[in-house]
């Protein structure tokens, strides 16, 4: 047992301590140092009472045992003591880290959820301005329809200013109001000449 809890004080010394824990575990040990003293010369008082056969050395070495149990109690009692200071230190300490770790989860949630808001403001922006451009060239190409339509003007043409569907049919119609024209003129011009 001794070893096994010797092992034990070994492993914990090294790791990180406060300066309030690393001295009371200086005064630990030395409070245990003196009962585990204490305890050794009660063993050899005890060895010695196991090899006595006198009567009266077995009452001396019995009221030996008891002064020198009472001796050890109070070592023992302030060993006791010290470790559950060390032990509330370490629990303290241990809520202390649980709370700031709390905090620092919630920063990382805000944090992450401004995030997320603002990602989603920009994605909303992002879609209001490409619906925009495609309203706007939509729009351009009816309002250009519409008038080719109440003013027979087979002249006019849509700015195609973009590359996609959109654009590529209001390259469309360009084309086809050209066509248009063209034809139109053609027959004007067939007719005209047919009816001089």
């Amino acid at each position: 047992v001794s070893q096994s809890r010797y092992r034990r004080w070994r492993l914990y010394e090294p790791l990180p301590q406060t300066p309030e824990e690393a001295v009371l575990w200086k005064q630990f040990v030395q409070e245990w140092d003196t009962w585990k003293g204490l305890t050794n010369r009660i063993r050899t008082t005890i060895g010695e009472l196991s090899r006595n056969t006198s009567e009266s050395e077995q009452k001396a070495l019995f009221a030996r045992i008891i002064k020198e149990t009472n001796e050890a109690l109070p070592p023992f009692y302030a060993a006791e003591a010290t470790l559950l200071k060390i032990v509330d230190l370490n629990v303290s300490l241990a809520e202390e880290s649980v709370k700031q770790g709390n905090v620092d989860a919630e920063r990382a949630q805000s944090q992450m959820l401004a995030a997320l808001v603002l990602a989603t403001v920009l994605l909303v922006m992002a879609g209001i301005a490409i619906m925009r451009s495609i309203i706007v060239s939509l729009t351009q190409l009816q309002d250009t329809i519409v008038r080719v339509e109440r003013s027979g003007d087979l002249t006019l043409r849509v700015a195609a200013s973009t590359q996609d569907e959109i654009g590529r049919t209001a390259n469309a119609f360009n084309q086809m109001m050209a066509k248009i024209a063209t034809l139109v003129s053609d027959t004007r011009h067939t007719a005209y000449r047919d009816w001089e």
